[in-house]
């Protein structure tokens, strides 16, 4: 792929990085599909590069994000709704939840939202 020319080579490099981890999250890992109602926790690098891939791919998707200065980014890549916490987002049937953050209790997260796949940011390294 040819880096424009616009970009110098550390930040085209950086992208590329993020880019496959959070892609691999969303769409390997994942397997995001059309219509499919997806969670996800951590809104700021990583997180808003899957939260785009997955609206892109055609799912809903809400965020849970603490820091509400991120908010309105989150609204404008195409995330429905954002929250602090996601557990407040245990009445909108999420289909699965990506959590980007790295700071979610697995087992909590699955008690308060019944039986959803929850897959850390963290498997997607291995790519």
């Amino acid at each position: 792929m040819k880096i424009p020319d616009s970009v110098d080579f550390i930040k085209a490099a950086a992208a590329t990085d993020a880019g496959k981890v959070a892609h691999h999250a969303v769409v390997g890992i994942g397997k995001v599909k059309p219509g499919e109602k997806f969670g996800i926790i951590g809104i700021v690098g990583l997180g808003q590069i899957g939260a785009r891939i997955a609206v892109l791919k055609g799912a809903e998707v809400y965020a849970a994000e603490v820091k509400e200065d991120v908010w309105p980014l989150a609204e404008s890549i195409g995330i429905k709704k954002v929250v602090s916490d996601i557990t407040e987002l245990a009445d909108v049937g999420l289909d699965l939840i990506i959590d980007f953050s790295g700071m979610v209790r697995r087992q909590q997260v699955l008690s308060k939202l019944s039986l959803i796949t929850v897959v850390s940011y963290k498997l997607a390294w291995d790519v």
